[in-house]
């Protein structure tokens, strides 16, 4: 069961991933005409959020997992939804980060 679950995030995550990588290539040449216009401290800011959106995610991931192997498959579907919200923000913050730090 745990194995399907796999398969299907990343059956999920490969789309967005996909462009996620589209958009890189097109931010590179635009990253050199305009470099990071934030400040120093608000960019760590940034990046910590990013990394502690994915710790959450990855937690409740490996939860989601624990319950699905204890058979509340309820339970799990619920935490997978909740890892892959804070998956994408912590996506989000380091889109924000490459915007605007690098």
């Amino acid at each position: 069961m745990l194995n399907k679950f796999i398969l299907a995030f990343c059956l999920i995550m490969t789309p967005i991933m996909s462009s996620a990588m589209n958009e890189d290539s097109n931010i590179v040449g635009l990253e050199k005409t305009n470099p990071g216009s934030w400040p120093e401290n608000e960019c760590i800011k940034l990046s910590k959020a990013s990394g502690f959106y994915l710790k959450i995610s990855g937690d409740l991931l490996k939860e989601s997992g624990e319950k699905r192997d204890k058979g509340d498959s309820r339970r799990a579907d619920e935490l997978g939804s909740a890892s892959l919200y804070f998956s994408n923000q912590a996506a989000n913050y380091a889109a924000n980060y490459r915007a605007y730090c690098k």
